[in-house]
């Protein structure tokens, strides 16, 4: 009894010892993402917000944010691209920031249902990475 009593003692010191081991060798989603998000709202008169969020991880980044929203019917029919490179859309992208949030407005046609399809980009020194995302479907 006495040498259950003191395997099972074992095993638990064991057990609880490589737990922590364990969680901290779990790979990240990336390695430079914590998270991000985007969402659709509609605003009336035709009018759909694309609002967005996104966390870089360790830091500062070069770059945090989005790099192109393509909006979409929801047939997927392709509406409208923006880029943070074109002229009125640098609000898409900032600079040595761990993180964003903003939005943008389109004009589309009321009761229409749209959706939108973003691309989060994060540039830290030599080492970059893209996420796509795609929104909820709203009615315009």
């Amino acid at each position: 009894m006495k040498r259950k009593l003191a395997v099972v003692a074992v095993l638990l010191v064991l057990i609880l010892a490589l737990s922590p081991m364990a969680s901290a060798l779990e790979p990240r989603a990336s390695e430079y993402f914590s998270c991000y998000s985007a969402s659709l709202h509609a605003k009336g008169n035709g009018k759909v917000e694309v609002s967005y969020s996104v966390t870089g991880t360790g830091g500062d980044m070069d770059k945090i944010g989005v790099s192109s929203i393509t909006i979409y019917k929801a047939d997927g029919t392709e509406v409208d691209s923006f880029g943070y490179r074109e002229e009125g859309y640098e609000n898409l992208m900032a600079y040595d920031t761990w993180c964003m949030d903003d939005a943008i407005t389109f004009q589309g046609v009321s009761g229409v249902k749209y959706y939108a399809r973003l691309v989060f980009y994060v540039v830290k020194g030599d080492g970059s990475d893209a996420r796509y995302y795609t929104t909820n479907t709203v009615t315009a």
